[in-house]
């Protein structure tokens, strides 16, 4: 086996120093050091499997008393506090909400866990011995039959033959990851893919979820469901005795395909619009209900609630106050930058949970025609370039240094704001426009702005920043609990990285440990999707912005940039003199007198 590096995710806490750290690095610095590689404190791994099953209790537990909810330090620690910026804007019994709904995607996945790695209890289960032509029954924990098998009435698929391959280097090969022994399949052919991670012999569930997120690159759902058919009745070696076959390959496979094709309704519940596929998923139903009617049962209700668990992204709608129109304030400054930061972000994850899983693939969002191909991604991609416009064209239309300034510092505000409720998309894209060359141009309308603002902006900018592939916006990305949005390009430049990087195939194999890498990625979008912010909907907020005529062109943005801010020759700006004494003391007043109005509204 060929070594390769890990991806290094931050998934796991480390319950002493409470930090958020890559689960492989963890592991490895117990197993050879005991302790955590981070702190240096002494560790054991059952105090990480403690830990960790606190962690899932959050999807069973009743959320209406919160004392008995589960401890949340690790991520709740490193979540955005709220910046002075916004303080002087939140009313006494107001604050900025991080409450989300329940994630029925994470909830689905501990299931599959379950399902999957229950194929291992149900092996490890004795089989009663039987001579030839005796059924061979396997017991539940209540002691019923929970299905009969018979050597004589078996039989195998009348393809089965294609799944009989050697596990040598010409069908897969493996590799591992740095702490763990874990056999990680690196190349292989489809059959033989499938073959294994529905065997006994698999210990990579984690490869599975991400193999559903990706398996597209390689094949089509119609095809995959025709070859799990075929699995479902493999061919008994000839040297295998019955009852070895029963327990050590069908209890395992017919197992992990349920589980496997349970998520793959989930995540993929339009392919079965498909009169194709709708009777395949009818030809497993009746596989399973013959060979064990709960589990028969089990994928019925999968499939029959396959559109039940699309997320509500709001549930109430009501108007929030604006400031009255005046000689003072007009436009977009008549919303605060707080609600119109939570309205946008809404939009913004409206739009971003409607994007499906697959357009995450084969980087159609580069191609000419992109609009047919990820209508989704494209649209998510027009709002976040909207967003930019809206920015700089309500800043440079402002006629006075004053409201310029004012308009800086309600931009600034919102990306702030942004940034607390983790809407990072957002908050890209505002931190863009403010440094577009129509706006950043502006040099006396910046320094009129309060030191703090501008410290506010400074620390925005280095977040934003492009250096090393957005390494500081990624760490705080990789740390948000949902609800959250990400930034969508850092995550499709991901998805491309990851896909040119690797070799897709070679030798007639396909490259699992690219899919595993890709479906990786998708999966981790998906959980995102998954949870909604609990903001209301406030409809005369959006109706605003989404009437907002905006200017796109950059010429026309900086050619009113400079209509209403001429270049300025001085290397320093003296507020304290003129001509600039007055306009200064002007654009103070006001963000004072905008401020106390504002906070009169919430």
């Amino acid at each position: 086996m060929t070594e390769q590096r890990h991806m290094c995710i931050a998934t796991t806490m480390c319950p002493k120093c409470r930090e958020l750290l890559c689960e492989e690095c963890l592991m490895k610095g117990i197993k050879e050091n005991g302790c955590c590689y981070k702190c240096k404190q002494p560790l054991t791994l059952e105090e990480i499997k403690l830990k960790r099953r606190g962690s899932t209790m959050i999807h069973t537990t009743d959320f209406s008393n919160s004392d008995k909810l589960p401890p949340l330090s690790a991520k709740i620690g490193n979540m955005p506090k709220v910046s002075s910026a916004i303080s002087p804007l939140l009313s006494p019994g107001r604050s900025l909400s991080f409450s989300s709904n329940d994630s029925s995607l994470a909830a689905s996945e501990d299931s599959f866990l379950l399902e999957y790695k229950s194929s291992e209890k149900k092996t490890n289960s004795s089989v009663p011995s039987s001579s030839y032509g005796e059924s061979v029954e396997s017991q539940n924990s209540t002691g019923k039959s929970s299905w009969f098998e018979n050597e004589k009435d078996y039989n195998p698929h009348s393809n089965a033959n294609m799944f009989d391959l050697p596990t040598t280097d010409e069908y897969i090969t493996f590799t591992k990851e740095s702490g763990s022994n874990a056999k990680i399949i690196q190349y292989a052919t489809l059959e033989k893919c499938l073959q294994f991670i529905t065997s006994k012999n698999c210990e990579d569930s984690y490869f599975t979820q991400c193999f559903v997120y990706s398996f597209k690159l390689i094949t089509t759902t119609t095809k995959l469901l025709k070859l799990l058919i075929i699995l479902f009745s493999p061919n008994k070696p000839i040297d295998m005795l019955w009852n070895d076959f029963i327990q050590n390959i069908i209890i395992p496979t017919r197992t992990r395909i349920l589980a496997l094709v349970k998520m793959l309704i989930q995540v993929f519940p339009n392919d079965f619009k498909e009169e194709q596929n709708q009777e395949a998923i009818n030809d497993l139903i009746q596989l399973y209900t013959t060979y064990n009617k709960s589990m028969g049962l089990n994928l019925q209700k999968s499939f029959d609630n396959r559109f039940g668990l699309k997320m509500e992204c709001v549930i109430l709608k009501r108007n929030v106050p604006l400031l009255p129109v005046d000689d003072k304030f007009s436009g977009i400054l008549c919303i605060s930058p707080l609600d119109f930061a939570e309205q946008m972000t809404l939009i913004q994850m409206e739009s971003f949970v409607e994007i499906p899983s697959d357009e995450f693939l084969n980087q159609g969002w580069t191609k000419k025609n992109k609009e047919q191909l990820t209508p989704h991604i494209v649209n998510m991609i027009k709002l976040s370039n909207k967003l930019i416009h809206i920015v700089q064209t309500e800043i440079v239309m402002q006629p006075t240094y004053a409201l310029r300034s004012l308009a800086l510092f309600y931009f600034i505000t919102a990306a702030e704001t942004m940034r607390t409720i983790q809407n990072f998309d957002g908050m890209k894209a505002i931190v863009t426009a403010l440094q577009s060359v129509s706006v950043f141009r502006l040099k006396v309308s910046w320094e009129m702005l309060q030191q703090s603002t501008k410290s506010i902006f400074t620390n925005l900018v280095h977040l934003c920043s492009e250096d090393n592939n957005f390494t500081e916006l990624r760490k705080i990305m990789n740390i948000a609990i949902p609800p959250t949005i990400p930034f969508i390009g850092s995550t499709l430049t991901d998805l491309i990285y990851t896909s040119d990087g690797n070799k897709a195939s070679t030798n007639n194999k396909f490259n699992f440990y690219k899919l595993r890498g890709i479906g990786n990625l998708i999966k981790e979008i998906q959980m995102k999707q998954k949870t909604s912010f609990s903001f209301n909907i406030a409809p005369n907020v959006r109706d605003f912005i989404n009437s907002i005529q905006v200017i796109s062109n950059e010429d026309q943005l900086f050619n009113l940039s400079q209509k209403h801010e001429p270049k300025v020759i001085e290397k320093f700006i003296d507020l304290t003199k003129k001509p600039y004494k007055h306009d200064a003391k002007e654009a103070k007043e006001l963000l004072k007198s905008y401020l106390k109005r504002i906070k009169q509204l919430r």
